[in-house]
């Protein structure tokens, strides 16, 4: 059975490349992430945001962990659940924006739509 710890491990990868895309203010977070987990050598910290994204992607490969959500058995009627789910107590992934709590889990449902069947869950 697929966990919500095991969703969010894997969508980790897109959910950087989002926030770098909507949110640059957080890649010298992925940056130091790269450098301080996989030993990243850039000073670039988009660079090696990028670098650190793909070495994680990497690893999930070496230890044979599905490459998207439907190769992980997730099915997309279930992805209201796992929405309700994840955002039950807190409005984690917002990065700090002022959504309201009654909207987030929509927001978290589509992104999860999106990811349901891509391959390596790029943005």
């Amino acid at each position: 059975k697929l966990e919500l710890t095991d969703l969010l491990t894997l969508i980790t990868p897109s959910w950087m490349r989002f926030n770098m895309k909507k949110a640059s203010e957080f890649t010298p977070m992925f940056a130091r992430f790269a450098r301080n987990v996989f030993g990243v050598i850039e000073s670039d910290d988009k660079k090696a945001a990028e670098m650190g994204i793909e070495a994680l992607e990497n690893f999930y490969k070496v230890i044979g962990m599905p490459k998207n959500m439907r190769e992980a058995g997730v099915e997309e009627d279930k992805l209201e659940y796992l929405s309700a789910q994840a955002t039950e107590f807190a409005d984690i992934g917002t990065m700090g924006t002022n959504l309201q709590m009654g909207f987030f889990p929509y927001v978290v449902y589509n992104f999860l739509k999106l990811l349901i069947g891509s391959p390596r869950n790029h943005f």
